[in-house]
């Protein structure tokens, strides 16, 4: 079930205690800046341990520098990495947990924003964040377009992947659950071990969506995620295969018929909690967020991507709890970023009002300014094919559907208008393909599922009869 809004008063008496682990060998060229992420958070209720595997390069100088600040360190030989996590656990007391692999980072803020949400949502037991990427010298390079929507249903049908893996670095759960699922990670685990967990959380409860930063993964090109890709897919599909099969020998496991709605971190929620104003500016490892943040707006902005503005303003207004500075910096590009918006915003409201009054054409007009300013936003794209088809310039719509697919095929608006055009042509089995594409992303979407049915049956009543 979805988290009740009614339940938010349900309240903690202090923020939870949060429980860290990150395990590390051999990494002191990033692990400094991954304790700072976790310290510098200035959560006051942390539990933080370092499990090093260990390292002969000068990682446990790196941590003895910290060693005041850690409920537990070891460094010697520990039997692999999920083996140290699960050890490192062992060491923790705290009701939520998560671990951070030490080439990797959390954004500011984490902590708190975590908090929040797990304190004003008692049915959330597990959540994972908008997944982004910091490049190998620790800069904020990549954030996703949309964030990312999980099930069990999908995890089932082998699309784990698609069209992303869960991203560890932003997932939190509490103890409760994990103790439920068994108190560790698969000790025979290599590299999917985080995959391992997911599936047993998955067997009963829901994963929540909070659409914020949380933890970022660090691409330097040495980590076994990119240079063992292929052998963690196949590890990955070895334990889903057995988690299929535990299922089928009777392990009991809940049923969730639909996903949860995505959730929000409010800025007076924040600001009550402490950590709300530590000050990322004296933090090395962010030292230049600020300016990160300013790139990433400016990108948008070049790239046209205005449709990423609502999110990313609101982000901004919850980083600038913790540096109002930022505020001024950013202001010009967050001013030309919303002003983007808006207008994008505007030429749609209006080809909507204008598509359901029945003028297809004006509309069609409208859809194809608000494409052109924003190729990424998904209504002006479903919109300008729903309205050429309207009037008539099926072939210019047809023409527009790899383009437009290539940036939408997860867009249930754009799929459902795709479908018409290619049905139109004649093309069942390309309309079948995108709603099947659509679907190993979306698998609780009903409309799509029937949309599927429809193009399978076919035409004539015979092929109905015989699907029904």
């Amino acid at each position: 079930m979805c988290p009740d809004a009614a339940n938010r008063d349900v309240m903690y008496v202090s923020p939870p205690t949060i429980s860290i682990v990150t395990p590390s060998f051999n990494q002191a060229q990033y692990l400094e800046e991954c304790i700072e992420s976790v310290l510098g958070q200035g959560y006051p209720n942390l539990e933080y341990i370092i499990m090093d595997g260990g390292s002969t390069d000068g990682s446990v100088e790196i941590i003895k520098k910290y060693e005041k600040h850690l409920t537990y360190w070891q460094s010697q030989p520990d039997g692999g990495q999920y083996r140290a996590i699960t050890e490192g656990f062992r060491h923790t007391s705290g009701e939520i947990m998560a671990w951070l692999n030490s080439d990797d980072k959390y954004h500011p803020l984490a902590f708190t924003k975590v908090a929040s949400v797990f304190m004003n949502y008692p049915d959330v037991h597990w959540l994972t964040g908008r997944a982004s990427t910091w490049d190998q010298t620790g800069h904020l390079s990549g954030i996703t377009a949309k964030p990312p929507i999980f099930s069990r249903t999908k995890f089932f049908a082998g699309n784990f992947d698609k069209p992303q893996h869960i991203q560890q670095e932003s997932t939190f759960w509490r103890r409760s659950l994990w103790e439920t699922a068994g108190g560790c990670l698969a000790p025979d685990a290599r590299l999917a071990g985080d995959l391992e967990l997911w599936l047993r959380f998955f067997r009963h409860v829901q994963l929540h969506t909070v659409d914020t930063l949380l933890g970022g993964y660090r691409f330097h090109g040495n980590q076994r995620g990119v240079t063992l890709a292929d052998q963690y897919y196949q590890e990955s599909l070895t334990f889903l295969a057995q988690e299929k099969k535990s299922l089928e020998l009777g392990q009991s496991t809940s049923y969730f018929p639909a996903i949860p709605k995505v959730l929000s971190v409010e800025k007076q929620e924040l600001a009550a909690l402490p950590g709300s104003h530590a000050h990322p500016n004296h933090v090395r490892c962010w030292a230049e967020y600020t300016e990160d943040l300013l790139l990433c707006t400016n990108n948008m902005i070049a790239e046209r991507r205005y449709g990423l503005a609502p999110f990313w303003l609101h982000e901004i207004e919850l980083f600038c709890l913790l540096k109002p500075r930022a505020a001024c910096l950013l202001r010009p590009a967050l001013e030309a970023l919303e002003q983007g918006w808006k207008q994008l915003e505007s030429i749609c409201n209006k080809a909507d009002a204008y598509e359901q009054s029945g003028r297809a054409d004006t509309a069609a007009t409208l859809y194809r300014d608000g494409h052109e300013l924003d190729p990424g936003y998904a209504p002006a794209a479903a919109g300008l094919l729903r309205c050429l088809q309207q009037c008539g310039n099926s072939r210019e719509a047809l023409g527009l559907l790899p383009s437009i697919l290539s940036l939408h095929a997860h867009d249930g608006d754009v799929i459902d208008a795709a479908v018409t055009i290619l049905s139109g042509y004649g093309a069942r089995e390309q309309a079948l393909g995108v709603c099947q594409e659509f679907l190993s992303v979306n698998p609780h979407d009903e409309r799509i599922h029937k949309l599927t049915v429809e193009i399978s049956c076919g035409e004539n009543g015979n092929e109905k009869n015989a699907c029904t």
